[in-house]
């Protein structure tokens, strides 16, 4: 005698519906079109499995799948009424349990869909960091699936079987995923809309160096609201279907539909509020334009010239910073106030003068002004966790944070005194313009590896006699590897990846670089992450001791996968950081790196370099080459001292003038 219960029904719904579809000859065609489709678009790449898996490959897999979830579950739904056999169903005695069954049989065929980016990333790293990643990604690809094929089900219970409805869900799925994304990264203040990209087609970027710590709590109401939006989607159902069959509404039903209107609300309004906060004025989001970097402007009649900064991150949710500044009066007349700038999420508990904040402005009062050409040393106490968001490409992110799983403390986030009173946004239009010498030591590190600009005294301290700015990262797993004069900084399995570049591209530039410039023996130190890392890559240099500091861009790892530029990148920094980062001296400094570009790739010979360059492009580096040319290498050098002693009148002139000058400084007719 068979068993007519409930779970037997469910079970017997489930598996036959597994057969049906699994054993049809269109599922296997289904399978290996997807697998080929998967390889076929999965480019080359140095990026880490966490990436791949989650910004790339893995993550189009997911919402390409949601598309098939639709009509997979489409026609599971209405198989009954496509084959006529639904009032058969009808007259047995169950309920919406086989509709259940099928929806799950549904998920359950597809997850293997989910396997191919897992093995495309089996060699992107480690082992280990690859075998981490697999639960949060098998996770989210199941909801995700999981909601599109319940949507599917309450779509067509609700509808009915009728053709139209397939091309209504191509249209609404191309709505959702490209539509709202373009919405969102076109206009900023609408980046809420990226929780309705339910096929998660680039609503949530990661980075490699911190994973999902930029994201804060996003991940989360994300999937919480598409757990609840599936749930209350199958209450739907079974509410529908039980009032329909039995002529009455189901209680369980109707209690699980109110509960998953509450949660769902209560998921999106938390998604919106977060996505509000990182629009907010105060959060300094800049979007989009954050990338542009400009110099303050006006002179300031105050400057910090020494820095001591300890932070003890012993305490997570607050850590504590004691900052002794030693501040210098640089204008002609007394200051009676010194103006700073502090983030004003971080609250001084102590300082040894009075004070007053008002915000992010700093106002401290010394018992007498301070005069002209005097110097006051000053101890702050202050406390606070960071957390600074933007909204980048229809993106919200945290440019700044300190938190027990990742810190990123970059120069525009103020988390230490700044001179002046300064707007702190995201986009660094305060970049400092004068150095000051600096001292920064963590301890309470959690378990974290940190690293800065600044010179590695010991393994907690970083010191710098002359620096523009420091900035302070802390992550998990952190390696720093010195290959030659470059300290490579980054994740273990990017720096193995950096290293042949450093080799092949970097220290070839050097060599000739430093025939040039024997005056600047710089040590470097590369941050390799991705673009989205939140460090100031968009600054080119930082010259502190002779250290020069290349932020993310210089060396991403999407930099690596364009290897043909990566030494003109390198000639282009380094000439920055000779002439002091001067932006009035692009022009002429950016042709003098174009040339020692073409110099080390012709191995010195000018008519090589010459076909190298684009005359008609580059004007100013073809008149340099051709004084090359003439004179050799001791024409350069000449060249070099003439543009040091006459900055001041090089400055902003057009190339035709610059060409004219060069000409005039090397004798040339």
């Amino acid at each position: 005698m068979r068993n007519t219960n409930t779970a037997s029904r469910f079970m017997a719904a489930f598996l036959l519906e597994v057969r049906l579809i699994v054993w049809h000859w269109s599922y296997a065609l289904l399978l290996l079109i997807w697998i080929g489709l998967v390889v076929a678009t999965t480019q080359p790449s140095m990026a880490s499995a966490r990436v791949i898996l989650e910004m790339s490959t893995g993550r189009n897999a997911i919402g390409l799948l949601s598309l098939i979830a639709l009509f997979i579950g489409s026609l599971s739904a209405t198989r009954a009424a496509r084959n006529r056999f639904d009032q058969l169903e009808e007259a047995y005695p169950s309920s919406v349990e086989i509709l259940i069954g099928r929806w799950l049989a549904v998920v359950v065929v597809l997850l293997p869909f989910l396997l191919p980016p897992l093995v495309i990333t089996l060699g992107s790293g480690s082992f280990n960091a690859w075998w981490a990643l697999i639960p949060t990604y098998l996770f989210e690809g199941t909801i995700t699936v999981a909601f599109t094929a319940a949507f599917a089900y309450a779509l067509m219970g609700w509808l009915g079987l009728h053709r139209w409805i397939y091309p209504l869900l191509v249209l609404l799925w191309l709505a959702v995923t490209m539509g709202t994304t373009l919405l969102a990264v076109n206009t900023p203040s609408l980046s809420s809309l990226t929780l309705l990209n339910f096929a998660r087609l680039g609503a949530l970027p990661q980075t490699q160096l911190w994973g999902r710590v930029t994201l804060g709590s996003l991940p989360q109401l994300f999937n919480g609201f598409y757990i609840t939006f599936s749930a209350g989607l199958l209450a739907l159902l079974a509410w529908k279907y039980i009032g329909r069959r039995f002529n009455r509404r189901s209680v369980l039903a109707s209690m699980a539909m109110r509960v998953s209107i509450v949660l769902l609300v209560m998921f999106g309004a938390q998604y919106v509020a977060v996505n509000a906060l990182a629009e907010s004025p105060m959060s300094g989001s800049v979007p989009d334009s954050y990338v542009v970097m400009e110099p303050l402007r006006e002179a300031l009649p105050l400057q910090v010239a020494d820095y001591d900064i300890q932070i003890d991150f012993g305490s997570a949710e607050s850590p504590r910073y004691t900052t002794t500044i030693t501040l210098a009066n640089v204008s002609a007349a007394p200051l009676a106030i010194l103006d700073l700038t502090l983030n004003s999420s971080l609250r001084v508990t102590e300082a040894t003068l009075p004070y007053e904040r008002d915000g992010h402005s700093l106002r401290l009062k010394p018992p007498q002004p301070l005069q002209p050409r005097e110097q006051l040393t000053v101890t702050l106490h202050y406390e606070g966790a960071i957390w600074q968001m933007l909204v980048y490409r229809g993106a919200v992110q945290a440019a700044n944070f300190t938190r027990t799983d990742g810190i990123r403390l970059s120069y525009s986030a103020a988390w230490y005194p700044v001179a002046g009173t300064r707007p702190v946004r995201i986009s660094p239009i305060t970049e400092p313009t004068v150095t000051s010498s600096f001292r920064v030591r963590v301890e309470g590190v959690n378990g974290l590896n940190f690293a800065t600009n600044l010179q590695r005294v010991d393994s907690q301290t970083w010191q710098a006699k002359s620096a523009y700015f420091t900035h302070l990262i802390g992550v998990r797993d952190l390696a720093e590897v010195k290959v030659g004069q470059f300290t490579l900084i980054g994740l273990p399995d990017d720096v193995d990846r950096a290293r042949p570049a450093v080799e092949q591209y970097y220290i070839p530039a050097l060599e000739v670089f430093s025939r040039y410039f024997d005056q600047l023996a710089p040590e470097f130190q590369l941050f390799i992450g991705d673009t989205t890392d939140g460090l100031p890559w968009f600054g080119p240099t930082l010259r502190a001791d002779n250290i020069i500091t290349m932020i993310e861009y210089p060396l991403s790892i999407q930099s690596l996968e364009r290897t043909d530029n990566l030494d003109n990148q390198l000639d282009l920094l380094m000439t920055a950081a000779y002439f002091d980062n001067d932006f009035m001296m692009q022009l002429i400094t950016g042709d003098l790196a174009r040339f020692l570009w073409a110099h080390h790739k012709a191995n010195g010979d000018s008519t090589r370099i010459a076909a190298i360059l684009n005359p008609g492009y580059y004007g100013v580096a073809t008149a340099i080459n051709e004084l090359y040319a003439r004179e050799g290498e001791a024409g350069i050098h000449r060249l070099i001292a003439e543009i040091q002693a006459n900055k001041a009148n090089l400055k902003g002139m057009p190339s035709n003038q610059l060409v004219a000058w060069i000409k005039e400084v090397s004798g040339a007719r």
